[in-house]
């Protein structure tokens, strides 16, 4: 299993995950783990999400893919979803992929530049 699925710990303090927080300590099955294998295979050979992939976690139970994680742009976070949407065995996607922008970083990197 690739190293960047997500953990119990994850699942129960993500602020956007939309399931119990006992989801993590579910058990999956082999064709859960198979789609979860396949999710990150997907995302790290996609030119658009190469390097990127580390920033998403999945977890799948039943059919059920959960996203979290952090992207830069809502474009990404829809196109994550799209692509996966079409892997064999996903029946229901629940993205909560969080968008986020580095603006505040700029903006402090600029006036630490300027003093």
């Amino acid at each position: 299993m690739p190293a960047n699925l997500l953990d119990p710990t994850t699942a129960k303090t993500h602020p956007s995950f939309t399931d119990p927080p006992h989801i993590g300590w579910m058990k999956s099955t082999e064709r859960d783990q198979a789609i979860e294998l396949q999710v990150f295979r997907t995302l790290e050979s996609d030119t658009r999400f190469r390097g990127r992939s580390r920033w998403i976690q999945c977890r799948c139970l039943d059919g059920k893919l959960y996203l979290t994680g952090k992207l830069p742009t809502y474009y990404l976070k829809q196109l994550v979803q799209e692509t996966l949407r079409r892997l064999k065995g996903v029946e229901q996607i629940v993205n909560g992929i969080d968008v986020v922008t580095l603006i505040g970083n700029a903006s402090l990197s600029e006036k630490n530049r300027q003093t």
